[in-house]
């Protein structure tokens, strides 16, 4: 339980050393990878990768219900500054699509889910941490916490080891960045983005 206060204290206080903009964004992506990557050694964690198919598979279950969320919800609504380039909305990207649901998913589906659990129980845990990742995602507190339910669920009832609870989640999180891309683009045309 430490070790996952303090994993989620440290990226915090060294990006927010950061200017903002572009060096602030490859300071958090550089942060969350190294973090991420003290959090498996730490634990002496394995890394099991699924085969292309199941990968697949997980990718189009996560792609497929932030879809529904997002359809039923209404949109989502964003933009894109036109006077960003295509390489920082890259950057964006990979960020929001592998690294933070990466280190999410060690994280809070990782070290604070298990911790919980053993003092908890299964379901509190499950409910604890749902709650805890939605309030973290400001003005997406609800779909954070039907993620945040799905994935600890997945993590604790179904063994879903973090990387396949990665893939979900990444997909989860392509959908409204696509959605907000495809709309600038289309909202502004001639527009490369």
């Amino acid at each position: 339980m430490l070790s996952a206060l303090f994993f989620s204290i440290v990226p915090s206080i060294v990006i927010s050393w950061s200017e903002t903009g572009v060096m602030r964004q490859v300071v958090s992506m550089l942060t969350l990878l190294a973090v991420t990557a003290m959090m498996f050694i730490l634990e002496k964690e394995k890394l099991e990768f699924p085969q292309a198919g199941r990968a697949l598979k997980l990718f189009a279950s996560g792609a497929l219900a932030s879809f529904v969320y997002v359809a039923a919800s209404g949109g989502i609504v964003g933009s894109v500054d036109e006077n960003v380039p295509g390489w920082f909305i890259g950057l964006v990207f990979v960020d929001t699509v592998a690294l933070i649901p990466f280190y999410e998913e060690k994280l809070v589906r990782g070290l604070l889910l298990r911790g919980l659990a053993r003092l908890t129980g299964n379901i509190s845990a499950v409910a604890i941490t749902a709650v805890l990742f939605a309030l973290v995602h400001k003005g997406n507190e609800a779909s954070a916490f039907a993620g945040g339910l799905a994935l600890a669920w997945l993590a604790i009832y179904k063994n879903c080891g973090v990387v396949d609870r990665s893939i979900i989640h990444g997909a989860w999180n392509m959908v409204p960045v696509v959605w907000i891309i495809i709309s600038a683009a289309s909202s502004s045309p001639g527009q490369a983005i």
